[in-house]
């Protein structure tokens, strides 16, 4: 961790992580204008005054004394923090960023306070720090195998920065995992994070599902990995969008076919896929220069010994554990 700055995020919400720079709702999985406009023009606020921490604690919105991304003029947040000051006679008002703030600086201010969790477009990201930064980090994980049609998922993943014993813990905060998978990461080196722009100009078209042989039969494609996906590999991207959109217009022709379609830009996010879905242990890494509990564990002396983030049901099977020397996996949790 160059930084010494630990991020743990839904991957896919990767694409509207702003680094320094002012955030965007423009990358976000949104589909409706609307909502997309609202938080677009979201603003930043703070609460200022003598009992500012004891006010924020007292309104429960968020952690530390900000509120990121709330709605424009909305007169709630204010509302809710006449209500938490008044019955104790605290002194402290909401004020509103001069600027939007950016990503990395959330992740500063969470780390500057021993780590915690912020809200990055209403998904929680968590952010510790201390984290070394001159060699590899040891990551472990424990699956369970949930039965049914969950089947083997990682319970529980650790991240080992000392390997003192620990002898206490304390949640920093959870993780908003319900569009990708676990990401851990340096807060600089996502700044340099390509979401969705091909490293090589190349891309992808997956497709598969009950009717993929008889789109297959109608557009081509080769048969891809386990010999129930088709497409095509390494295609110039226009070609990519060009299949693509040949493949969603048979799907819209056939509606009630069953067809899945995947666009796969040669992105950072496709070279750490492209690893989890070759990797024993469904993870992977990447060198660049449904809510999960992030738990630090502590040794005697105070000093973060190991992360761990676990899913919120522990118990349904017997565990199986394996381990990863990555700095930065994505787990399938």
């Amino acid at each position: 961790m160059p930084s010494g700055n630990l991020v743990v995020i839904d991957a896919g919400y990767l694409g509207a992580w702003s680094g320094t720079e002012e955030p965007t709702a423009t990358d976000l999985p949104l589909d409706d204008e609307d909502l997309r406009k609202t938080v677009d023009t979201a603003v930043d606020l703070r609460v200022v005054g003598p009992d500012a921490k004891a006010a924020a604690r007292g309104l429960g919105l968020q952690q530390l004394t900000y509120l990121y991304d709330m709605p424009a003029d909305d007169p709630v947040p204010r509302t809710m923090l006449d209500s938490a000051c008044r019955p104790q006679g605290l002194d402290a008002r909401l004020e509103q960023e001069t600027d939007r703030i950016s990503h990395r600086e959330r992740v500063r201010r969470c780390t500057d306070a021993g780590g915690g969790e912020f809200l990055m477009f209403g998904v929680p990201v968590v952010a510790v720090g201390g984290v070394p930064g001159d060699r590899d980090l040891r990551v472990t994980a424990t699956e369970v195998d949930y039965g049914g049609r969950v089947g083997p998922r990682w319970a529980e993943v650790r991240v080992h920065l000392d390997e003192e014993p620990p002898v206490a813990e304390h949640e920093l905060g959870v993780v908003g995992v319900d569009y990708a998978r676990l990401l851990l990461g340096d807060a600089d080196a996502l700044g340099q994070w390509r979401h969705e722009t091909p490293l090589d100009g190349l891309a992808d078209v997956v497709y598969w599902g009950v009717s993929a042989d008889e789109a297959r039969a109608e557009i081509g494609g080769d048969v891809l990995e386990d010999g129930t996906m088709f497409g095509w590999t390494d295609l110039e991207v226009d070609d990519a969008l060009r299949n693509h959109f040949r493949l969603e217009r048979w799907k819209h022709d056939h509606p009630t076919a069953g067809l899945a379609i995947d666009l796969r830009p040669h992105s950072h996010h496709w070279v750490l896929l492209e690893q989890a879905r070759q990797s024993a242990h469904g993870s992977g890494a990447v060198g660049l220069a449904g809510h999960i509990p992030v738990v630090v564990e502590t040794s005697a002396d105070g000093t973060p010994v190991a992360l761990r983030m676990h899913s919120v049901t522990r118990t349904a099977g017997p565990a199986r554990s394996s381990s990863s020397p990555a700095a930065e996996c994505a787990a399938g949790l």
